[in-house]
């Protein structure tokens, strides 16, 4: 196929122009709609089912748009949902509205992850995304969102909150990670210095990020003078 001439390339944008004005009016009517995350639920279900992955990821992403400016705690349920979704695309899309939502609306992203952490089954991929998001969009005391993620049953859970707490890089969590200390369950990490995963206990990463938080507490009590 021969590429379009600049007429063509002209009347292509007139297009997608267009395309995105009724994008964004149709977008607005179903936003405002009462019954919007109920039928974008419904509309996740006929997504996940579809055959053909590129159409299955196109959907849910789309979906994802939709759900960032719905008000309803309904909507933020099914975003950390899809935060858990096989697709990368998708997971990465609702990674980056969670996070607008947090820095929009906190109080909505706060109690949605606690729903999250009571509601969602133990192995639900969303647990293991959802400690850098709160990462991410916490202004001073993320180690309070965190730590409950400590808790969860699922290591690789329990890890990425380990993870997210050293870069959090407060030394108050000290305490809650000297509790894991001893926790036998593996998991696997990526040996940045061989591009392999390696398998650690929970304990092992736990000692580390103490360790970690610990050079950071003595740099904060005896700053360079």
């Amino acid at each position: 196929m021969r590429p379009p001439e600049s007429g063509g390339i002209q009347a292509s944008l007139e297009a997608i122009y267009k395309a995105q004005r009724t994008i964004r009016d149709v977008s607005s009517k179903i936003e405002r709609s009462p019954a919007a995350a109920q039928a974008i639920q419904k509309a996740i279900g006929e997504a996940r089912s579809h055959r053909a992955d590129d159409e299955r990821a196109l959907r849910l992403v789309c979906l994802v748009r939709l759900l960032q400016n719905i008000p309803s705690p309904k909507a933020i349920d099914l975003l950390v949902d899809l935060l858990g979704d096989d697709v990368d695309d998708v997971r990465a899309a609702a990674g980056i509205v969670l996070e607008d939502i947090g820095r929009d609306r906190s109080n909505d992203l706060r109690t949605g992850i606690g729903r999250a952490l009571t509601s969602l089954p133990p192995d639900h991929h969303a647990l293991r995304e959802l400690p850098f998001v709160v990462l991410n969009v916490s202004e001073g005391d993320a180690r309070a969102a965190l730590v409950p993620f400590l808790k969860l049953r699922d290591a690789e859970a329990v890890a990425s909150a380990i993870e997210a707490l050293v870069e959090n890089a407060d030394p108050d969590a000290i305490g809650e990670l000297n509790a894991l200390k001893e926790d036998k369950r593996e998991v696997e990490i990526g040996d940045d210095s061989t591009d392999e995963t390696v398998q650690v206990t929970i304990g092992e990463l736990a000692r580390d990020a103490v360790d970690a938080l610990d050079e950071i507490r003595k740099a904060i009590a005896q700053p360079d003078r």
